[in-house]
């Protein structure tokens, strides 16, 4: 059953990969939540734009689902700009001067 645990280094690549599978899932879940939130509150724009701002904003369906993927697509390149800067800023960064 756990035959891993019996091979000399094997274990602790297992485990290794096992905490780095844990990470990622946790990033990935994060950002999952973050766009679930974002989207439901895009959603509600036009009825908070509308009935509280008093702006000329439709609201319907359609113009709720347009905020809501417009705002997911928005985040979604928001976080690969990010994370793309964060890669460039480590690989071309190197150290800062006193």
């Amino acid at each position: 059953m756990l035959d891993f645990l019996s091979g000399g280094g094997s274990f602790f690549v297992v485990i290794i990969i096992f905490i780095i599978f844990i990470v990622i899932a946790l990033k990935v879940l994060k950002i999952i939540f973050r766009t679930v939130i974002i989207a439901v509150l895009a959603a509600l724009f036009p009825v908070v734009a509308r009935f509280i701002f008093g702006l000329n904003i439709p609201v319907t369906i359609e113009s709720m689902l347009w905020f809501s993927i417009t705002a997911i697509a928005l985040y979604f390149i928001y976080t690969i700009l990010s994370g793309g800067y964060k890669i460039a800023k480590f690989a071309f960064g190197g150290k800062k001067k006193k």
